[in-house]
């Protein structure tokens, strides 16, 4: 146990003179409202901090109002009205308004004492200057302000504590919206996705993350995320890098299409063979503009006429003659498994044609025919007659298609017909111009 004089005071008459030079020593003042008789009480500290001295304070709550800045004067009210109703814990933090013109920022923190019948009979609590802190935390709001760079803090249950106004912006929401609102249910596209991972990796690990990651719409843009993980929650701070992905994304897309026309140029000029050139093709496109190709050239060309004058009429008016005129020499596919449909989809889908088909329509109108999303397959198969052809088209299931007519010297001497499964977009207008080129 000790001898007396270890280690705790020896009455209670010293624990209270050590706790009150405690509290002189750290400059808190103390307060009691008496709830019975409306009588406050201040320490000489309480005073001080809101300008007064024994002359001039007379005891009263008014006393504390009329020195509390308008904006604050509600608030306070309502959080001591709240902790005598309850008798429960009062905090607050408000501007006092000085009479030499200055402001100081006072934190108050009590509770209320209840009497015999249970009811709050005395409020009873600590006040201290937290100017400085107070100030502290403005510079480090202003700077974050300032901030070219989006912020945000999430407490421990993922509710939103502080955005900037960068944060704002890219979110494309305001922070009335956004404060104490749910992360997961004010951005449902978040759960299950990286940020989602690495956000609840931080907060486990206690180790700060920084990941790439595309939010789809509304937003629909790519982000590069810092977050680190405190007691309190979760800092995050993040950039809009849509524009620079892009242009990654752009110079990517020249480079593969420097490499595939010089490829083209490679593989056609090793031959001298105009058909075996042009079957080339269909390996060379996949799987870079298609997952699955057919080449198509149109057979008899010598310069009459007869490819002009059958390009210039109805194509269904002239369904035997394309039949002739046309012939597949050339087909891929990405996946080694699914070649040998295509091969024998391209051994037989000319004759099994329709009048109205997307080849036709493309080879007549000297222009590329473009057709996605989920019903291709569908409309596919409906110019394409009953048969071993429309299944086998079935079993391919292209989710985009694009026919492209290959012109020669002023004449349409072939076409190149494109498709993509699903998990890939359709043609963009520059693949398709790139297909032209081809």
């Amino acid at each position: 146990m000790g001898q007396e004089g270890e280690g705790l005071p020896a009455t209670p008459q010293a624990g209270v003179a050590g706790l009150s030079a405690a509290v002189q020593a750290a400059q808190i003042g103390t307060f009691e409202w008496d709830l019975v008789t409306g009588e406050l009480h201040w320490d000489r500290r309480a005073l001080e901090l809101f300008g007064y001295d024994d002359g001039l304070f007379d005891h009263t709550i008014d006393s504390l109002l009329r020195r509390l800045h308008p904006d604050d004067v509600a608030r306070v009210s309502e959080a001591m009205k709240r902790a005598r109703d309850t008798c429960g814990e009062y905090e607050a933090e408000a501007r006092a308004c000085l009479p030499d013109g200055t402001t100081r920022w006072i934190m108050g923190r009590g509770r209320a004492v209840p009497g015999e019948d249970g009811r709050a009979v005395r409020l009873v609590g600590v006040a201290f200057d937290a100017t400085a802190a107070r100030d502290s935390e403005v510079r480090v709001q202003r700077v974050l302000e300032c901030m070219p760079s989006a912020f945000l803090s999430l407490n421990r249950e993922w509710r939103f504590t502080y955005v900037n106004a960068e944060a704002e912006r890219i979110l494309s929401s305001s922070r009335e919206k956004l404060l104490g609102g749910d992360l997961w249910e004010l951005f449902p596209a978040t759960v299950g996705s990286d940020f989602e991972r690495h956000y609840r990796q931080a907060m486990t690990t206690g180790e700060q993350v920084r990941f790439e990651a595309y939010y789809p719409a509304p937003l629909d843009r790519w982000y590069e995320v810092r977050a680190w993980p405190s007691p309190d929650g979760l800092s995050v701070y993040f950039l809009d890098i849509t524009a620079h992905r892009e242009a990654e994304d752009r110079s990517a897309r020249a480079t593969q299409r420097a490499d595939l026309e010089a490829r083209v140029s490679t593989e056609l000029a090793e031959t001298f063979d105009v058909e075996e050139a042009v079957a080339r093709l269909a390996r060379i496109v996949v799987p870079t503009l298609a997952d699955w190709c057919v080449v198509s050239i149109v057979e008899g060309d010598d310069g009459s006429g007869a490819v002009r004058r059958l390009r210039d009429i109805a194509p269904w008016l002239a369904d035997e003659q394309q039949e002739r005129r046309l012939r597949d020499i050339g087909w891929w596919h990405v996946d080694e498994r699914a070649r040998p449909i295509v091969e024998r989809y391209a051994e037989i889908r000319l004759a099994h044609l329709k009048d109205d088909s997307f080849l036709r329509r493309a080879l007549a109108s000297r222009t590329a025919v473009q057709i996605h999303g989920p019903t291709t397959t569908r409309l596919i198969q409906s110019v394409i007659n009953p048969g071993e052809a429309r299944d086998l088209l079935a079993r391919l299931a292209p989710m985009s298609a694009a026919a492209l007519p290959m012109r020669a010297r002023g004449r349409t001497v072939g076409a190149l017909s494109l498709f993509r499964g699903s998990g890939r977009d359709a043609l963009t207008a520059e693949e398709l111009a790139l297909g032209r080129v081809l």
